[in-house]
């Protein structure tokens, strides 16, 4: 009987151990179970999320509203209450804020841009990810102090990566609080950095297209204007109101080049802005030739000042820096292999004149030259057939003029109206007195009898040397 109790005791305590081992196995097998389909939901909302993701930002190719959708989108997705995007500007090699989320729209305005060797420290071994804890204890950050203004505190940045190559970062912040990221979220963020990127690349390539298309159609389009008109000022006015109004930049004046060494200016736009009229440009050896301007003309070349700044002491541009320009490029007027003007281009964008930029306004540039050189040699020759007209005239009336006083009062007049002059003079020499005496003038202000010394003033010193003199400014 106490054999047979043993052995029903014996069998309940491996029962008892039985279903106990298997209860362990049931409730780790749910745990796992539960675990598994928690992981399928966070995948399945992460896949949820990253496909709303791709098709908003694929969506948008207005560079502005891509990145007002990924600061939205990345603070939704992460739970975050702010969040932003720089933009890596490869030239200055530096991270500029572009677009916020959940922070005042002046915020990062003026912000001081990171370095790009400042971003790498950050990124250290994590390759493409930077993990701030309390953005406040960093110090050294430029943005530090907004950080404390704004009371941001954790922030998780990934790298917007295409080809290899930095196009940016997208940020999540928390404000107020410092918050722990788990894994899960750190690569969704990652994620959607990595669409973000390629969607920027995308608005980039479509606004560098789009641009290019309107550049071409404005191109024909002043060229046909270009080839229509025939009058030199008239075209002057309308090559740089084109290349403000077509080429997107605040100012353009266009000179010639004179033989005394001078850039005489023949029309600028917009028309109120002085800055032309304010500056003495040449294009000689002098130092008011040392300007992009002069040097385009010498060289043939176009010239570039990427930054107004660094050139402002030698170069004058102190007006142009006042009135907003960063930038200026030259464009030499070049017929028959000879430069003969200039136009100059002022933009408010550092970086405006790109290679690309160039090249494409150095073909409307060399349109303008033809259709201006044409319109020169037109009013020259009927300029000239005018001249020969009138000297023509001229000569057969003095040829039949016998009375002294009225040839000459005829030559002064007939030569006021050739030349278009206010006024005109002919002086006589007198052997015995040896000078000159004024004898018939128009509009001078002199009484006729006026005595000049050879040699003395203007003059004299053209009866002197038998050479013809011009006076740019008889002040």
């Amino acid at each position: 009987m106490d054999q047979f109790i043993y052995v029903l005791v014996l069998l309940a305590f491996v029962f008892s151990a039985l279903s106990l081992v298997s209860w362990r196995r049931t409730r780790r097998e749910i745990a796992e179970r539960t675990q598994a389909e928690a992981r399928i939901r966070l995948a399945a909302a992460h896949a949820e999320t990253l496909a709303r993701v791709a098709a908003r930002l694929n969506a948008q190719l207005d560079l502005d509203t891509l990145l007002a959708a990924a600061t939205e989108e990345t603070a939704r997705a992460l739970n975050t209450p702010a969040s932003a995007v720089s933009l890596y500007d490869d030239k200055q090699r530096v991270l500029v804020y572009a677009a916020t989320f959940g922070l005042p729209p002046e915020s990062f305005r003026g912000a001081s841009p990171l370095p790009r060797s400042l971003y790498d420290q950050l990124v250290q071994r994590r390759e493409v990810l930077i993990v701030l804890p309390d953005a406040q204890a960093h110090t050294n950050m430029p943005e530090n102090g907004m950080h404390k203004a704004l009371n941001v505190r954790t922030i998780l940045a990934a790298a917007m990566m295409k080809g290899g190559q930095l196009i940016g970062s997208l940020d999540a912040l928390t404000l107020g609080q410092t918050r722990y990221f788990s894994s899960d979220e750190i690569s969704l963020l990652q994620e959607i950095a990595g669409q973000a990127a390629q969607a920027v690349a995308n608005a980039r390539l479509f606004s560098e297209s789009l641009l290019r298309m309107e550049n071409l159609v404005a191109l024909y389009s002043s060229a046909q204007k270009l080839t229509q008109g025939l009058n030199l000022q008239e075209l002057a006015e309308d090559v740089v109101r084109t290349s403000v109004n077509a080429f997107n930049v605040q100012l353009a004046w266009l000179g010639r080049a004179e033989p005394n060494g001078r850039v005489r200016s023949l029309a600028h736009f917009p028309v109120h802005v002085r800055h032309p009229s304010q500056i003495n440009v040449r294009w000689d050896d002098a130092p008011q030739g040392q300007g992009p301007s002069g040097r385009a003309i010498r060289s043939g070349f176009p010239v570039v000042i990427a930054n107004l700044n660094e050139e402002a002491e030698t170069m004058l541009w102190r007006t142009a820096l006042v009135q907003g320009f960063q930038t200026s490029a030259a464009f030499p007027l070049i017929s028959r292999a000879r430069p003969f003007g200039v136009l100059n281009l002022n933009s408010d964008q550092a970086g405006f004149f790109t290679p690309d930029r160039v090249q494409f306004l150095q073909s409307y540039v060399n349109q303008a030259a033809a259709a201006l050189e044409n319109a020169r040699l037109l009013e020259e020759a009927e300029r000239n057939a005018g001249e020969f007209s009138v000297l023509y005239e001229t000569a057969n009336d003095l040829a039949l003029e016998r009375d002294l006083p009225k040839l000459l009062q005829a030559i002064v007049e007939r030569a006021r109206q050739l030349l278009n002059a206010t006024s005109s003079s002919i002086f006589l020499y007198n052997p015995a007195r040896n000078d000159l005496e004024l004898v018939v003038e128009k509009n001078l202000g002199l009484q006729a009898g006026a005595r000049m010394q050879i040699g003395e003033g203007f003059v004299g010193r053209v009866a002197k040397t038998g050479q013809p003199m011009i006076v740019e400014n008889y002040r």
